[in-house]
């Protein structure tokens, strides 16, 4: 019988590129009926809610992992005992190394599963990846869900494909979103596990819990689950890998891009490709960014891991770059975190400021919408595009609104009179204003109604 996974928030590692983010536990795994969150989640929506890699007749040790780099991480693995389907000995403890690498890009999760033989006979191995979704939307995950009796979607029956398979989601927002895990090679075998969506009782989300319920396992489901089967045998001192991408779509957006049966029998030199182009990209926002060195090297390296940070941080939202509120919850733009972002990385790089102005004045209210609290003038609070957000079963929506016209002027008063002291003119925030950033129309409406004379003193 199933039953719910939970554990502490300090055990699980996150990675994030751009609207992509992977929760997982230390192993580098996302076990099914979890209550923290783990998942692969793209545009507010859970697209695994199960993700787990095993070989039977074995547990497999974590012996180190790997995370300094915010969009990738290593896990080196050893077997314990390794038993064969009769009971025998195959493989003693720590003869066979497992290595997980993996890292985010712009379309999806890559992971290459790399074994080595240590033994000096041959080891038959089993591999097995197992996956299913939920395709929760993010408040659900946190414990919302709306009172208002409404059904969501329906989750789709496993699709099998020839180097792998589709899991997919129907939403009540008419968005059909699809997560798609392809592997080179091809599997030997897919197994389907759970054929149908199957909807837990109290008793089996909650066991042994009388007195208090979590509202995270209310609505709890075991998904369609299907099992991805590798066996090989390792030779002596013998190397083999498999490589695997997760691709999410939303339906109206997606992170993958259509594959040629070409690509498909190179996938290997692609997920190098991918590697190297995330890694440059890295490097790139190192290079645009203000260098400071000091004497000091252990603050340097402070600086150096706060500007890693403050990359992971960030979105490029339709060429502009724009800083999110937090991971894993609210990578999102938040209105003023965003803002007070920008200002305090001004002179580390003026074009998060002049993009997340630009950002905002694109989302700035222009109508009464009383259910999003906006109103002509208004900025943003969040962003969010989950199904019950589209739906406006929950606040957020797509965008809320939250503090007037009035201090995002005296904020945008405060980065234009800096960036006009800027040597680089052309990032300076007068080049932004030239271009007609702000709404001036509602402007002087919410400063009309809000019986502000005098909108540019702000002393």
């Amino acid at each position: 019988m199933p039953t719910v996974q939970t554990g502490s928030v300090l055990e699980r590692t996150v990675l994030k590129e751009g609207e992509i983010f992977l929760v997982a536990d230390r192993a580098g795994d996302v076990k099914t009926l979890n209550v923290e969150g783990h998942g692969l989640y793209y545009r507010d929506t859970r697209h695994l809610s199960l993700f787990e890699m095993d070989i039977p007749g074995t547990r497999l040790t974590l012996l180190s992992a790997a995370g300094e780099l915010n969009f990738m991480s290593n896990l080196q693995f050893a077997n314990d005992t390794l038993l064969g389907s009769s009971g025998e000995v195959v493989a003693e403890p720590r003869t066979i190394s497992i290595r997980r690498n993996r890292f985010l890009y712009n379309d999806g999760l890559h992971e290459r599963l790399g074994l080595f033989n240590y033994n000096q006979h041959t080891v038959p191995l089993t591999i097995r990846f197992t996956f299913g979704s939920d395709f929760r939307d993010m408040f659900m995950v946190r414990g919302y869900f709306p009172d208002d009796g409404v059904a969501l979607g329906e989750i789709l029956p496993l699709e099998m494909l020839p180097d792998g398979m589709q899991l997919g989601y129907a939403g009540s927002d008419r968005i059909e979103r699809h997560t798609r895990i392809s592997f080179y090679p091809p599997p030997d075998s897919i197994e389907i596990v759970n054929d149908r969506l199957r909807r837990l009782g109290q008793a089996e989300t909650l066991p042994g819990i009388t007195q208090w319920n979590d509202p995270r396992t209310e609505g709890l489901v075991v998904p369609p689950i299907a099992a991805a089967v590798f066996k090989f045998d390792l030779a002596p001192m013998e190397s083999r890998s498999i490589n695997l991408h997760v691709a999410p779509d939303a339906g109206d957006a997606s992170a993958a891009t259509p594959r040629s049966a070409r690509e498909d029998s190179d996938a290997g030199r692609l997920l190098d490709s991918a590697f190297v182009g995330i890694r440059d990209s890295y490097e790139d926002w190192r290079s645009a960014s203000t260098f400071i060195e000091t004497d000091h090297e252990l603050f340097d390296q402070l600086l150096r891991r706060a500007l890693q940070d403050l990359r992971l941080l960030i979105d490029d939202i339709d060429g502009d770059l724009v800083p999110t509120a937090g991971i894993p919850w609210f990578a999102v733009p938040f209105g003023r975190d965003s803002m007070i972002t920008s200002m305090q990385t001004l002179s580390l790089r003026p074009a998060i400021s002049a993009g997340t102005l630009r950002f905002l004045a694109r989302h700035q209210g222009r109508q009464v919408n009383e259910f999003r609290d906006e109103e002509p003038g208004k900025i943003l609070h969040e962003v969010r595009l989950g199904e019950l957000s589209k739906l406006e079963r929950v606040i957020p929506t797509t965008a809320s609104f939250d503090f007037e016209i009035i201090e995002f002027l005296a904020r945008l008063d405060f980065f234009n009179s800096a960036a006009m002291q800027l040597d680089d003119r052309e990032h300076g925030l007068n080049v932004v204003l030239r271009g007609g950033l702000v709404n001036m129309r509602a402007t002087r409406i919410a400063i009309t109604r809000k019986g502000v004379h005098n909108p540019g003193n702000f002393g």
